[in-house]
């Protein structure tokens, strides 16, 4: 029986990533055919609400003012009123308690919309449906480049457990491909909230680490730390997900304690960190110019609560619990309690031999 080819072997890896990138495309034209048709008098392209006017508008001012006054962008998208764009006394600038992660990255398809506009209408104001279009179809890019660097760590995955090669490529893709119908994904890829753009940068953040594991060269890990930073920015709360490299490279350190002598271990892990603590500390920059600190807690005194109360309600909750909204969760999280139980009962019993 003839093995299989190198191509034949590849092949659903390549279908996988075909068929995303074809998604990505029927995603981008129904962002465009929905809002021509705009079903029930709503489009899908629109920059409304709190929190998205804020993350558009600081991308906005960015790129067109150099700054983080919003005045004039809340006089054209008109906010919901709140107490989240209130005005700060100590500036007299609209607040923006987001992070600007969000924002950043959007700036190329921003820059690419303004560009359009300007050659469409003669100027650009970064106010126009050419430049809101610009801005969703960078959520559904992000979605898409998160869905392909998903696609790689499994198939690694798949590759450090051993799996026949065939056998990984297959999983990789079809557990990708669930992925978006699956889970919330599939409603973010078309939301101009900067969930897709998270889910992005954490896949970013795990693949350049993995890259930049089995080495003490320079270039991966300062891009594992840039990216470190930006995911952080992007979403504070991704802050925790930091956890999973931090506690791995610990744990690695524990097991073999001459890896802290190999030459640039600990240069290249510091680099890293300052990296990261650099592109985080981007937003500074914004509470300074709006807030009149360079540190501050945006959100008002309260915002934080130690111990958190809303724990069960985070997980459980039938408005957005991650838990009962994302059920594969639920099922991944029993099969890794169930794997760490066994691993415990294991070495109970060869401990107990040994005694």
């Amino acid at each position: 029986m003839r093995r299989p080819t190198g191509s034949l072997l590849l092949a659903p890896f390549v279908h996988a990533q075909r068929t995303l990138l074809a998604l990505g495309l029927a995603l981008l034209c129904v962002l465009v055919a929905g809002n021509l048709l705009a079903p029930a008098g709503r489009g899908i392209v629109k920059i409304t609400g709190i929190d998205t006017v804020a993350y558009y508008g600081n991308a906005r001012s960015m790129l067109y003012d150099g700054d983080f006054d919003l005045r004039n962008e809340f006089a054209q998208l008109k906010p919901y009123p709140s107490r989240w764009n209130a005005t700060v006394p100590e500036t007299g600038l609209p607040s923006a308690p987001f992070p600007i992660g969000f924002s950043v990255i959007q700036l190329p398809f921003m820059a690419i919309g303004g560009l359009i506009e300007k050659l469409a209408y003669g100027q650009a104001t970064g106010y126009t449906t050419i430049s809101q279009h610009a801005w969703f179809f960078g959520v559904t890019s992000f979605t898409i480049a998160g869905l392909l660097l998903t696609l790689s760590l499994l198939r690694q995955l798949g590759a450090a457990l051993a799996l026949p090669e065939r056998d990984a490529h297959l999983w990789s893709g079809a557990i990708t491909l669930a992925l978006w119908p699956a889970t919330s994904l599939g409603f973010y890829s078309l939301s101009p909230v900067p969930h897709a753009a998270s889910f992005f940068l954490v896949c970013a953040m795990l693949w350049s680490w993995l890259r930049a594991r089995p080495s003490n060269d320079i270039r991966p890990w300062m891009t594992f730390g840039a990216i470190s930073g930006l995911m952080m920015l992007c979403r504070w709360q991704d802050l925790l997900l930091m956890s999973i490299p931090v506690s791995w490279e610990l744990f690695a350190l524990v097991r073999t304690p001459r890896l802290a002598r190999t030459k640039g271990y600990w240069a290249v892990r510091a680099v890293a960190a300052l990296l990261a603590a650099g592109v985080l500390g981007l937003q500074t920059l914004q509470w300074h110019e709006v807030y009149g600190a360079w540190l501050t807690l945006p959100q008002g005194d309260g915002f934080i609560q130690w111990p958190p109360p809303y724990v069960l309600k985070v997980l459980l909750s039938s408005q957005h619990g991650w838990l009962t909204w994302t059920p594969l969760v639920a099922i991944g999280a029993l099969i890794a309690a169930a794997k760490a139980a066994m691993i415990a009962w294991r070495k109970a019993g060869i401990w107990l031999l040994a005694g």
